[in-house]
């Protein structure tokens, strides 16, 4: 693909339920879970094939996802036999990078997860945000609703589009603060990994990375060179009940039951994901990602529960 082709984000925006909990100035919550499909591995650049051609820089983030990826490979090849020869040391190695990986995939917040698996802000040209077709406004008190879907009325304002842009300069204030903390951590983590290798140099340069990108890419959303479409996706709405569910679990006195029926994200609805997704960018873009029924069923739960958790816990 031409490296200066201009290609949309994808966003799958699923709108908190309402809560009775008034909203507090100094404590924002977010209106949305945001949602991307999580990318493939990285592939390095292959070696050049003679001496003439010029090696392909790649930066020091990308080289440490490549070495990391290589270690929780490693450690998942061994957990599941595919090496049977490996030393006690290979295999202590290889526990501890599967269960870093598990960490690391609860460190960063839901938005930046969200938008680190949007394409560089230098090559979107449009963010297309797909939301529920009969999307209420999010996360806050009925009356509310009312009053900014009356507002929303006077100033033709997508639903949710007001909402949605505070939420991605709120994450880009705390990215800002994220990113400069785990920077400062990175050569202290580093003198301790290269004493006792447990992967925490590792840990913090993944979180580093996923706080960089997402602050990035949420000071390009929120800028004037990329224009937001929110679109209407009908496989929004059963995962807008399941939420509410998940929220109702965790916090009964703040939210609704919800309806009735509100089940876990099938392989069907997942497939049905998959699919808008792929209608909105090109086979190259697609191909970035992982777009199997069964891991996106399984990612936006996880991701639903741990966007709920940070909900409920804004309160």
């Amino acid at each position: 693909m031409d490296k200066d082709i201009a290609i949309p984000g994808v966003l799958f925006a699923i709108p908190f339920p309402p809560t009775d909990v008034a909203p507090n100035p100094d404590k924002p919550r977010p209106s949305f879970l945001l949602y991307a499909p999580p990318r493939a591995g990285y592939i390095r650049p292959a070696s050049p094939s003679s001496p003439s051609d010029k090696p392909v820089k790649e930066s020091f983030t990308k080289k440490m996802e490549a070495k990391w990826q290589g270690e929780v490979a490693e450690g998942q090849a061994i957990a599941s036999g595919s090496i049977t020869d490996a030393t006690k040391w290979q295999r202590a190695k290889g526990a501890v990078a599967r269960n870093a990986q598990k960490v690391i995939q609860y460190l960063p917040s839901s938005d930046i997860e969200a938008l680190s698996r949007v394409p560089p802000g230098k090559k979107m040209h449009e963010a297309i945000i797909f939301t529920p077709e009969d999307a209420s406004l999010h996360g806050q008190t009925e009356v509310e609703e009312a009053e900014k879907a009356h507002q929303q009325q006077r100033t033709n304002e997508a639903p949710g589009e007001k909402e949605l842009d505070a939420q991605l300069l709120a994450t880009k204030k705390k990215a800002v603060k994220k990113t400069v903390i785990s920077g400062v951590l990175l050569p202290i983590t580093g003198a301790f990994d290269w004493i006792c290798p447990i992967f925490s140099f590792e840990v913090d340069v993944a979180y580093f990375s996923s706080q960089l990108q997402g602050l990035r890419k949420a000071t390009a959303l929120t800028g004037s060179d990329v224009h937001l479409s929110l679109q209407p996706s009908p496989h929004l709405s059963a995962v807008t009940a399941h939420l509410q569910a998940i929220c109702f679990e965790l916090s009964p006195h703040h939210f609704k039951r919800g309806p009735l029926g509100a089940s876990a994200v099938t392989s069907d609805l997942a497939a049905g994901i998959i699919l808008q997704f792929q209608q909105a960018v090109s086979p190259e873009v697609a191909a970035r990602h992982v777009l199997d029924p069964k891991v996106i069923s399984e990612d936006l739960e996880r991701c639903m529960r741990k966007g709920a958790k940070e909900f409920v816990k804004a309160l």
